[in-house]
């Protein structure tokens, strides 16, 4: 099986419109949901769901955390498409990615989004629970 390039656009789209998203929704949130965390929609909130947000012809799912310390209120519940469950998958590997090419150790997955959100840009972890850690930050090389 051979492995399929992107061009940098592709990248470029890829990375801002799908897997961005994902990321600033992950940095949000403070953890990355398992797979075992998205339940799709009943018919009922789908009706709720297509009269508050809009109709799609995607699978609609909300997240429920089984770890209590990432649960809100019962009246908070993030919704995602099947879409944007794959778009979490690879911004989990984005995570993965940078964390495991910087050769550190980090004890937990809060840990390493507060080492991605020093490196990656702002954009992403701006507003989240999730600080920028000063010692992680990156400088650039102007010279």
């Amino acid at each position: 099986m051979g492995t399929i390039k992107m061009t940098m656009s592709e990248h470029f789209y890829e990375m801002f419109f799908e897997v961005g998203p994902a990321l600033t929704q992950i940095f949000r949130m403070g953890y990355l949901p398992a797979e075992d965390e998205f339940y799709e929609l009943t018919p009922e909130m789908y009706e709720k769901y297509y009269a508050e947000v809009e109709e799609t012809d995607k699978r609609v799912f909300m997240i429920l955390p089984k770890n209590p310390m990432y649960q809100k209120s019962s009246r908070e519940i993030e919704v995602v498409t099947e879409n944007q469950i794959e778009w979490f998958k690879k911004a989990g590997d984005v995570i993965e990615r940078y964390c495991r090419e910087s050769g550190k150790t980090f004890k937990d997955f809060e840990e390493k989004l507060t080492y991605c959100a020093g490196i990656m840009p702002e954009v992403f972890s701006s507003g989240s629970k999730i600080r920028r850690n000063l010692l992680y930050e990156v400088k650039a090389d102007i010279s």
